[in-house]
């Protein structure tokens, strides 16, 4: 028979066992020792968080986790909870079944150490993983797979497994298929159903950062999102369902060994944490992206069009760019309403036939078109030039990688190059004009100065522009070749959008139209180079006006000569009109008798040696004053100030 004392004891080992497990039951320990106290309260405490656990898997509690992955933390803590439950029965069954001293209080104390460590963990996680789910949920569980107890972290392990095993499914479904499968909204890449087709590479999936397990860095997030978008992309716009590769293999394997592993403690890898995992998301990505990248070179012309907005919107074409501004000058030089697209297309065409864009596919000249600037943008002072723009149509599934914002870059760098070409045309042309005028000034040096300041400024202007176009293709210039051998390596469409960001936005900064310009430390402003660009755009007036200038005074000087010539060859008689049809039939017949001399300033001889005759300008000879062979009289012609009607008339040395 048992004494008192074991009675009491064996109650009190009942008790503790039971209030180990959220039982309530009559205080039998009430009279005893505060030793005994102080073990029954450290067993008791088990009970409390055996409680707290038992709320937080309760759905009615309202702390439950919601969705999938809470599901799954619900369902291993439950199958921790059960593992209690067998360890109490055991001791139970040990302690009071057992007659002596096996079944004491201290050895219940001893045995409740191991419970109570794991239990104490499992509610901090608990607490941690409150009003979470998804990713967060994830990550709260895996700072606890870090810790440096092996007995946390083996728990936490076992914790994350169970809850990640919906994560890995919606994981294996994205990267195999494409398909987001989330009612809950735990997976870390969004879907936007409302967005079309022409903006879901940009705009349809996007990465939830906060939804990100810690387990997984971002460059493997993104990896994974471009991995399912490009799966998405071949299957919706170009219409091409993609072969089921090696890495569905790896990823099935991973979801089966996770399947049997999921009661496993000791398991010594789990698929968060396995390379299998990297190899399969590598390879996923690495097929994905290399059969997008085949489609869109082979079936779509990617590198063709690349080459054609680069040659043809940026004018890297040069004699394509040149014959197009002599053929469409005279018609841009009209008002801008008086433009229409028809007409500018059938010289676009014509440009494209006497060039080397002849030799262009037929898939790139079809998209190359005309376009105005809508009427509303228009204003009363507009030309042509104002509202002409050169571009370039493209399609599905080419529009995600020529979207709305590229083409605006390539629209605003076009317009830019556009207006220094012709610029740099003018000044060509004026050059040769000049070449003409400065011919027949050779021996007026009463203008020799002003055609000077003339040149000097037309060559600066032509200097600024051959730098600015230099600075704008030469500065861009290894960007373009990033891209261009990008999408020869098929690279992932991700790079090639951000290489080719990078090389609009170089060849902007470069332009000087892009709005960091100032901000870059360039000598002059974006500002000030406009206003130089604005004068040097309009220096057909400015040479137009020198020219004017340099006729009047040549014309001052020369009729000056030719007073004095007639007044040294008259003895200072007052010379007789002429009409100039007059004069032109006697220099003609004077020519055609052969050659003729004329006394110039008295000593010196000038010979007629050409019968072409040149109304108003002196090219490449001093002035000729026409006179009679027969009678070696000089043809009279009216002195200044003369009627307007009146012309001089000068002959070609």
């Amino acid at each position: 028979m048992l004494n008192t004392n074991d009675r009491f004891e064996k109650n009190c080992v009942r008790d503790a066992i039971l209030a180990a497990t959220g039982v309530r039951t009559k205080s039998s320990f009430v009279d005893g020792t505060r030793p005994t106290h102080i073990l029954y309260a450290r067993i008791a405490h088990l009970g409390f968080l055996h409680n707290w656990l038992k709320e937080f898997v309760d759905p009615a509690s309202g702390v439950m986790p919601q969705g999938l992955m809470g599901e799954g933390l619900v369902t291993a803590i439950k199958m921790e909870l059960a593992e209690y439950y067998r360890s109490v029965a055991l001791l139970q069954s040990q302690t009071c079944e057992s007659s002596g001293s096996s079944g004491t209080l201290r050895r219940v104390c001893v045995w409740a150490q191991e419970p109570l460590h794991r239990l104490t963990w499992l509610t901090n996680i608990t607490h941690t993983s409150q009003h979470k789910k998804g990713g967060e949920l994830a990550s709260c569980v895996h700072r606890f797979a870090q810790h440096g107890d092996e007995r946390v972290a083996q728990l936490a392990r076992r914790l994350l497994t169970a809850l990640t095993y919906p994560l890995l499914v919606m994981l294996t479904r994205w990267l195999l298929h494409g398909i987001i499968d989330d009612p809950f909204n735990e997976f870390f890449i969004e879907c936007r159903s409302t967005v079309g087709k022409g903006n879901m590479w940009h705009e349809r999936y996007k990465v939830r950062q906060w939804m990100v397990p810690s387990f997984m860095s971002q460059e493997q997030a993104a990896q994974i999102l471009a991995t399912g978008k490009s799966v998405v992309f071949m299957r919706e716009a170009c219409a091409d369902e993609p072969d089921s590769s090696d890495h569905a293999h790896h990823l099935q394997t991973l979801l089966k060994a996770t399947t049997g592993d999921e009661g496993d403690s000791s398991s010594a890898s789990s698929w968060w944490e396995a390379d299998g995992l990297r190899a399969a998301v590598c390879a996923a990505h690495e097929t994905a992206t290399h059969r997008l990248l085949a489609a869109l070179t082979t079936h779509h012309h990617l590198l063709d069009h690349l080459t054609a907005h680069r040659r043809y919107l940026l004018l890297t074409q040069g004699d394509f760019a040149h014959h197009l501004m002599t053929l469409i000058r005279d018609e841009l030089n009209k008002p801008a309403n008086s433009q229409y697209v028809h007409n500018l297309s059938c010289t676009l065409e014509a440009a494209v036939r006497a060039t080397n864009a002849q030799f262009e596919p037929p898939h790139v000249l079809s998209r190359l078109y005309v376009n105005l600037v809508s009427e509303g943008d228009i204003r009363p002072e507009d030309n042509g030039w104002d509202v002409f723009v050169l571009q370039y149509r493209v399609e599905e599934p080419l529009d995600s990688v020529f979207h709305a914002q590229c083409q605006m870059q390539y629209r605003a760098l076009f317009l830019q190059l556009w207006r220094i070409k012709r610029i740099e045309y003018n000044l060509h042309e004026d050059w040769r004009h000049h070449t003409i005028l400065q011919k027949r000034l050779k021996y007026m040096p009463e203008v020799w100065s002003l055609m000077r300041r003339v040149s000097c400024f037309r060559a600066e202007a032509l200097r600024m522009c051959s730098a600015l176009q230099e600075a704008c293709f030469v500065g861009a210039e290894t960007a373009w070749a990033e891209l261009f051998a990008a999408v020869a390596e098929h690279r992932d469409l991700d790079t090639l959008l951000h290489l080719h960001f990078v090389a609009l936005e170089r060849q902007s900064v470069d332009a000087l139209i892009h709005k960091t310009t100032e901000q870059k430390g360039v000598p002059m402003t974006k500002e000030e180079v406009m206003q130089l660009v604005n004068l040097v755009e309009a220096n057909p007036v400015l040479f137009s006006k020198a020219t004017n200038a340099s006729n009047n005074q040549l014309k001052e000087a020369t009729w000056l000569k030719i007073t004095n010539i007639f007044n040294s060859m008259t003895g200072g008689g007052k010379p007789e009109y002429i009409p100039p049809d007059e004069a032109l039939e006697k220099v003609a017949a004077i020519l055609g008798a052969g050659m003729a001399t004329v006394p110039f300033g008295g000593d010196a001889q000038v010979e007629v040696t050409e019968t072409v005759l040149d109304e108003g300008l002196v090219v490449d000879s001093a002035v000729v004053i026409p006179f009679d062979t027969d009678t070696e009289k000089l043809i009279p012609i009216s002195p200044s100030p003369r009627p307007a009607e009146q012309k001089i008339f000068f002959i070609n040395k």
